[in-house]
């Protein structure tokens, strides 16, 4: 028989690997052979059943069997070669397996073989058939898939398309937000410059007022201030008695801040403000029906001598804001030039220095109160760095008092 030798050995390899390989099971196996022409349908022709492991003899017997049922049933075929499907199962039913076989007849004149049996005309309608079943299967894969791929692509386009709607919501809303922000920094900003026009009146206001009354101030005391200078350099006093135009001026001396006695500062010389201080204290004197510098009577402050209603409760500005600074500059060999955040008591340091007579300025740094030492050492230096310390007494000496009442020759 032709191909017998060949068809056995691959039965052999095949049903070894089923029976003896490593995915071989433990229970029941079957194997069943058909016969499987192309253009017919395949037909049962055995089933051989193994419930365990069989020896290598009956092993081989088994596959003698297989081989020469599959020869006999070609035989019986005719000449023309058959084809033959082996199938190995699981006692569960589960494939294990398949073996394609060809076989040909042993009666065989020239002991070749083809592939499938002669065409007849119901061979080629079937053929025809199964082309046209299989060329229509595959049509409709390829709609399948063509299908499918479209479906993939639109649900892709419906993806992206969410995507693109959700960040352009997203940059509507930050649009939004942006545009409400800035709305809000518009409407913040107009308030504040509003606000800052308002507070730049307000103060333009108080500055002409300030500068009303300095100039009110100095046209009503510029009069008074050539009596009031020969005053201090021995020449003559301020009249005693209160006049309407003290009481006025006594009455705006009052009134005044600081922040407008600093604005006098700017259109005063120091020596005028200085005889203006003095004259503020003569006019509150009078004022109180005493002689000019009568204040200085009233109740004593710290150190006993002086008046809080007299200038000179600027001590304790002085002393609170200047003189610690002096103090340092001092003690680092720095120059006193108080720079523009002391230009305020710095002012009012000239101004109160400015109207010490000797006497009051003696007496200022005679004590202990209301200077310590280095509090006199700074002052002193601040009076000598501003040219106000003021000019020793000068006391008649004993040949001037025998010459004074003798007539000069």
């Amino acid at each position: 028989m032709i191909g017998q030798g060949k068809n056995n050995q691959r039965i052999q390899r095949w049903m070894t690997a089923i029976v003896f390989g490593p995915n071989a099971t433990a229970g029941g196996l079957s194997f069943t052979l058909f016969h499987a022409p192309i253009h017919e349908v395949q037909r049962l022709l055995r089933t051989w059943e193994l419930e365990s492991i069989p020896e290598q003899l009956a092993f081989r017997e088994l596959i003698e069997e297989i081989d020469s049922t599959a020869a006999e049933e070609a035989t019986e075929l005719g000449w023309i070669a058959q084809r033959f499907d082996l199938h190995a199962a699981s006692a569960e039913g589960q494939a294990l397996g398949s073996l394609t076989l060809r076989y040909a007849a042993a009666t065989s004149a020239s002991g070749a073989f083809t592939d499938s049996e002669p065409a007849t005309k119901d061979g080629q309608v079937a053929l025809a058939m199964r082309h046209t079943n299989t060329a229509f299967q595959l049509l409709g894969e390829g709609y399948r898939t063509i299908l499918d791929v479209v479906n993939r692509r639109f649900a892709e386009q419906d993806r992206q398309l969410e995507r693109s709607q959700d960040a352009q919501s997203k940059v509507y809303d930050t649009m939004a937000e942006l545009a409400e922000k800035r709305f809000e920094r518009e409407v913040l900003a107009d308030t504040r410059k509003k606000e800052t026009e308002i507070e730049l009146r307000r103060e333009v206001a108080q500055l002409d007022r300030s500068q009303m009354l300095t100039k009110l101030a100095v046209e009503r005391v510029a009069p008074l201030i050539p009596a009031l200078m020969n005053r201090i350099i021995g020449k003559g006093t301020v009249p005693t008695t209160t006049t309407p135009l003290e009481e006025v001026m006594a009455g705006i001396f009052e009134t005044l801040t600081e922040e407008q006695l600093a604005g006098m500062q700017n259109v005063l010389t120091p020596s005028q403000m200085a005889g203006l201080a003095v004259l503020l204290r003569d006019l509150q004197g009078a004022r109180q029906g005493g002689k000019p510098g009568a204040a200085g009577t009233g109740t004593p402050s710290r150190n006993g001598r002086f008046s809080e209603e007299t200038p000179y409760i600027a001590i304790e500005h002085i002393q609170k804001e200047l003189l610690p600074w002096a103090i340092e500059q001092i003690r680092t060999g720095q120059p006193l030039n108080p720079p523009v955040t002391l230009a305020k008591p710095a002012r009012m340091f000239q101004l109160f220095a400015g109207a010490l007579t000797r006497p009051e300025y003696d007496d200022l740094l005679a004590g202990d109160v209301p200077f310590n030492a280095e509090e006199r050492e700074a002052f002193v230096k601040l009076a000598e760095t501003f040219n106000l310390v003021p000019p020793p007494v000068q006391t008649p000496t004993a040949k001037s008092e025998k010459g004074a009442g003798q007539p000069q020759k």
